[in-house]
């Protein structure tokens, strides 16, 4: 075996060793991929429960209040309007009197 056929074979060898390496990054990346999605989806479903559970009617009924001591009189009304109409939203229903589908 002549030195150039033991540089192509080690050539050959040294191919052989980085595809297998790139397949092998390649399917961890996969793997980290679906591992993060996973993740992801559980902290946005974990952020949507914390939002539900501050918009409830009992916070909501909170923020109207103190939005009461702070404005004039004047618009009292309209701030109990509104927070009814979101304590409807959170109800599930359309915030007009309907009910959403």
């Amino acid at each position: 075996m002549s030195v150039f056929d033991k540089m192509r074979d080690a050539a050959q060898d040294a191919v052989a060793k980085a595809k297998d390496v790139a397949g092998d990054v390649a399917d961890k990346v996969q793997d980290v991929a679906g591992d993060v999605a996973d993740k992801a989806q559980d902290v946005a479903g974990d952020v949507a429960d914390k939002a539900k559970g501050l918009a409830s009617d009992e916070s909501i009924e909170k923020v109207a209040e103190r939005l009461k001591s702070v404005a004039p009189d004047s618009v009292d009304a309209k701030i109990d309007a509104l927070a009814d109409k979101a304590q409807r939203l959170n109800d599930g229903g359309a915030g007009d009197g309907t009910t959403q589908v």
